[in-house]
């Protein structure tokens, strides 16, 4: 997979970004309900934030899609949300690009360093318990410590996060390293449900979307993402926490839903 100015790209990039821009719809229209709810009341709505914390340069050059800002931003002009988007990404050739593709839209805040250190920025620019969503895109394997414990921070209460990785590179570090499994790593994100779901079929490095929830919203199934305690979703993250191996044996470590359960609620 070619990576250009810090930034993976390969053909699994187009179903990806069209998975994306699926999430990023339903995900803004669940929040545009509430948002009606709020007005019904006469409550003051808290808006909505999107964090990009590997937010890239904004396209897909060597593919011809568009990176996840620009299908953020198409999708959240099609709502009546009143919204900030902040785009977070180490390389200053990216953000600078960021500036330019994005320099007339006041809503666009762009930041250039490593999102473990500008993310408490962010947070501290927030007012309220906001709404939203936070999305985290690395190469490699995510740091799923770090991205528990800012998801602990109060000012995102409400906001749910998103991760895309590889399921085959967490199964390779761990037969190497004896690191926890893609289930145990879930489960320590403090969220009370997760939808999952590949990019494409018969992808080798099993590249996935992991949506946690502070409640749960439905619709994601008719797009490939299922709730990990439905029958669908508990086959599939059996299939991506377990080696070929593994799953050749009987009985692969804690492999029923409930258990699964238990651990993230505890």
């Amino acid at each position: 997979m070619p990576v250009v100015n810090g930034m993976g790209q390969s053909r699994s990039t187009v179903p990806k970004q069209e998975k994306l821009e699926a999430i990023f719809n339903q995900h803004l229209n669940v929040v545009n309900v509430i948002r009606k709810n709020y007005q019904n009341e006469g409550w003051s709505f808290p808006g909505y934030v999107y964090i990009d914390a590997t937010a890239g340069c904004g396209d897909n050059t060597e593919v011809g899609a568009p990176g996840s800002p620009k299908v953020f931003c198409k999708c959240v002009e099609t709502f009546d949300l009143p919204h900030t988007c902040h785009l977070i990404d180490r390389e200053p050739h990216n953000t600078s690009n960021l500036h330019n593709l994005f320099e007339n839209n006041p809503n666009v805040k762009i930041y250039t360093g490593e999102n473990s250190d500008v993310l408490y920025d962010v947070i501290g620019t927030l007012r309220g318990t906001p709404f939203g969503l936070i999305y985290f895109d690395p190469n490699g394997v995510p740091d799923f410590d770090y991205i528990g414990t800012i998801c602990q921070h109060p000012a995102l209460k409400k906001i749910d996060v998103l991760i895309r990785f590889s399921a085959t590179a967490i199964k390779r570090v761990r037969t190497v390293f004896d690191n926890h499994t893609l289930k145990e790593y879930i489960s320590s994100i403090p969220k009370q449900c997760w939808v999952i779901g590949e990019v494409a079929h018969k992808d080798p490095w099993q590249s996935m979307f992991a949506l946690g929830l502070n409640q749960k919203i439905h619709g994601y199934d008719r797009y490939g993402l299922y709730p990990i305690d439905s029958s669908s979703g508990s086959v599939l993250l059996r299939r991506l926490n377990y080696t070929v191996k593994e799953l050749s044996d009987p009985l692969p470590g804690q492999t029923t839903i409930f258990d699964f359960g238990q651990a993230v609620r505890a």
